[in-house]
């Protein structure tokens, strides 16, 4: 039997996990047996990606991988059913279930996982500009051929925020983008040295 304290742990986890727009679209159930995960409708309904996009089906896989890793450290195992039929611009989600497992493979119980230490939530923008002292030593940061750029014209601003947006609204939406993304992602030391891609 899976205790209330540990369905609480797992609950961060699936928090913790990145979503589209950092909006963490998920309600969570959980009547002592099975823990539901779908999304939440009444409340980002209009403020994030709708519930069948693949930006919102990539962050329901990513919080469920959180959930099945760390109840490993909990010596349970964790299936999931994610049905495709049904699913609609209001509904997604999953249905979890867990059994006790005594298995070399499942490590003991621990608060430390490193899923409960990720930060994947952006911070409020905020509209006053930043001290000239801190602008004036900001912008001798360099490295290699990169460096620190900081722009102040409103009108430089916009379009560099148009483009963010357009790269936003893409980024889910096209598996070209997805493939060319993944084949930028440096995962070894070897890699980061090509200095050509992303850490």
């Amino acid at each position: 039997m899976i205790s209330i304290d540990t369905i609480k742990l797992l609950l961060q986890g699936g928090l913790k996990a990145p979503s589209a727009d950092n909006s963490q679209p998920w309600r969570f159930e959980w009547d002592g047996s099975l823990l539901s995960m779908v999304y939440d409708i009444a409340r980002v309904q209009g403020q994030t990606f709708p519930a069948n996009s693949p930006a919102t089906l990539l962050s329901l896989g990513a919080a469920i991988e959180n959930i099945v890793e760390i109840s490993k450290c909990y010596r349970f195992s964790a299936d999931f059913s994610c049905p495709t039929e049904g699913l609609s611009t209001t509904y997604s989600g999953t249905k979890i279930s867990f059994k006790s497992v005594n298995s070399p493979e499942f490590t003991k119980p621990s608060t430390t996982h490193p899923a409960l230490d990720r930060h994947t939530n952006r911070f409020v923008y905020h509209k006053t500009a930043l001290p000239q002292p801190i602008v004036n030593h900001s912008s001798i940061f360099t490295e290699n051929c990169a460096r620190l750029v900081i722009i102040d014209q409103k009108s430089a601003i916009y379009e560099i925020a148009l483009l963010i947006k357009l790269a936003s609204e893409i980024r889910f939406q096209t598996q070209e983008v997805h493939e060319w993304l993944g084949k930028c992602l440096r995962f070894t030391k070897e890699d980061v040295k090509k200095a050509d891609g992303l850490d």
